[in-house]
């Protein structure tokens, strides 16, 4: 069983754990305490109060999450069912409330198991982390762009449930326990009906930086990658992935899958005295093995588990390259720190479903036509060690770790840092880069926007020509959500006619930057998303509430029909 750190983050399938978990909770016998679990969105805030689990609520709508009685010890245990929740949980964080402050000799350890019951995990918070509190946030789980995360990570908190639930977007009725689901949010569907993966690629050919060779590999990928959602829900073995995923991958990067000579299942690698092992696939260059590839299931987490077959081939074959991929996450493995020892992390790792344009280039050098082992071998050791910084910043800047917290700091404070002076920049921090964030993705927007847009045709009317209310600053999923309405508005008006004007409570997409020809409304808050639309006969607004930005794709025959009526009008 591995032993956590405080602060340390993994991904579950470092822990041996899959989607389907047991947390259990251990504390002083007599400790007059509650534990809640809180599901949470993208922004940290309670979409959905169906989604807190607590002692007055002990199951989420479908199970996903479920609140039990401890067995033995456990003061209790909560059973996650990840794969079920519904896509706008992205975030667990379990709370500790307590009746009075904790004592210094009180503890509370956390113990990550298997559905059969099996400790992956423990981490254990001490004097240090609870002594003189009553609230304590003891652990989180997050959706990581490779799948679920587990971070040791506690910070206290003042006041009590009901402050915890205000401070994540909830709200209590005064005469009731219970919290009260959203009305006008859809209910989330059934658990045993799975949603269908959704293609995030957003990649723009040609690109500039590949040749007019390679164009073609790379429109033939980003097909692929845009088909997955409707593969993988027809695909329920590993033969099945194989197929229809990983064969097509190697032809499109020029291999012929039907010729032993370049590509060579069930290769035979023999280890030692063990004879028969084999790898799924080989590609060869003349003749000799360059890259082996181990296949699992598209729906089985890569673990390091998989991963250790490919070090034993690894070492007993000419290769340099080893991926170990589910058809649709590729990672990519060769031996920068001890010669023919494949390294414990890839080099380079590729998700179909949310592939990046610099991702796409690096893939388009394993292509038959490209491959040169030297040049991949001399950018493998920077394409590491950037992901690794990479993702190291992504924690960071979704929960600062402590050592972060006090470079900060210690560049802005020069008193004591104490606990209560580290907790409050704790939360300074957190804003600060939220809000760099945000800043640096709107002014990028903008300046695109003004330089890609030509200036405004002149009105007959003064009145339509007014700038924003002064102060307002649009966010960036408001500029997202105006690029998406241009997008969609494009095969039915020219593109610079479409505007966005910022007020108190809104942002409105206007044609001809005239507000009596309002497209669309935005009303985009941190707990919801909603769309005032304007395709009624007598130009009242309906508005929509959106589950994420994609749906305003849904919404696209109906803002095209809006802009016609307006052009209709002639006005």
């Amino acid at each position: 069983m591995t032993i956590l750190a405080h602060g340390q983050r993994l991904p579950l399938t470092a822990l041996n754990l899959s989607d389907h978990l047991i947390l259990t909770v251990t504390h002083r016998a007599g400790l007059q305490a509650d534990l809640s679990l809180f599901g949470l969105n993208s922004r940290q805030k309670l979409r959905d109060d169906r989604y807190l689990v607590f002692y007055n609520q002990s199951s989420t709508p479908h199970g996903e999450l479920t609140l039990l009685p401890g067995v033995g010890t456990e003061a209790q245990r909560f059973t996650l069912h990840l794969d079920r929740l519904p896509k706008h949980v992205a975030r667990l964080v379990l709370v500790l409330t307590a009746e009075e402050p904790l004592e210094p000799s009180d503890t509370l350890t956390l113990t990550l198991l298997t559905p059969a019951d099996v400790p992956q995990a423990s981490f254990t918070l001490s004097q240090e982390h609870l002594a003189g509190h009553r609230t304590v946030f003891a652990c989180e789980l997050w959706q990581g762009s490779t799948g679920w995360r587990f971070g040791a990570i506690s910070r206290t908190f003042d006041g009590g449930l009901k402050e915890v639930l205000e401070h994540f977007g909830g709200t209590v009725a005064e005469d009731e326990d219970l919290p009260e689901a959203d009305p006008a949010l859809p209910a989330p569907l059934p658990a045993e009906v799975p949603l269908p993966p959704r293609v995030e690629t957003r990649i723009a050919l040609p690109l500039t930086s590949i040749g007019e060779p390679e164009a073609e590999q790379a429109s033939r990928l980003l097909d692929l990658a845009n088909r997955l959602s409707k593969l993988l829900p027809q695909l329920h073995t590993e033969e099945a992935s194989k197929h229809a995923l990983v064969m097509p991958f190697l032809q499109i990067l020029g291999y012929d899958v039907f010729d032993p000579t370049e590509v060579v299942p069930e290769f035979i690698a023999d280890v030692g005295i063990k004879r028969g092992e084999k790898v799924d696939y080989a590609v060869l260059q003349n003749g000799r093995p360059i890259l082996l590839f181990e296949c699992k299931h598209h729906a089985a987490p890569l673990s390091l588990e998989h991963a250790s077959q490919l070090y034993r081939y690894f070492a007993v074959t000419e290769a340099r390259f080893a991926v170990l991929t589910n058809g649709v996450v590729y990672r990519f493995y060769t031996d920068l720190e001890r010669p023919n020892t494949m390294d414990a992390q890839p080099f380079l790792e590729v998700n179909l479903l949310n592939l990046k344009e610099h991702e796409l280039t690096e893939l388009l050098r394993f292509s038959k036509a490209a491959f040169n082992q030297d040049i991949i071998l001399s950018s493998a050791s920077e394409m590491k060690y950037v992901m690794a910084i990479k993702q190291h910043l992504v924690e960071e800047f979704r929960e600062p770790s402590d050592d972060f917290i006090r470079v900060l700091t210690a560049q802005v404070y020069q008193g004591r840092l104490t606990t209560n002076t580290r907790n409050r920049f704790a939360v300074y921090t957190k804003k600060a880069l939220n809000e760099f964030v945000a800043q640096l993705i709107s002014e990028r927007l903008r300046s695109a926007f003004e330089a890609a847009t030509p200036a405004a045709p002149q009105l007959g009317e003064a009145e339509d020509q007014d700038s924003d209310e002064a102060g307002l600053t649009v966010s960036a999923e408001e500029w997202q959500g105006y690029y998406i309405i241009k997008s969609i508005l494009r095969e039915t008006v020219e593109y610079a006619r479409v505007h966005l004007r910022k007020h108190q409570s809104y942002c409105a997409v206007l044609l001809d930057n005239n507000r009596r020809k309002t497209v669309a409304r935005l009303y985009f808050t941190e707990r919801r998303l909603v769309v005032g639309l304007f395709d009624a006969a007598d130009r009242h607004e309906v508005r929509e509430t959106l589950s994420s930005l994609d749906d305003l794709f849904r919404l696209a025959p109906r803002l095209r029909k809006t802009v016609q009526a307006i052009e209709a009008r002639g006005s």
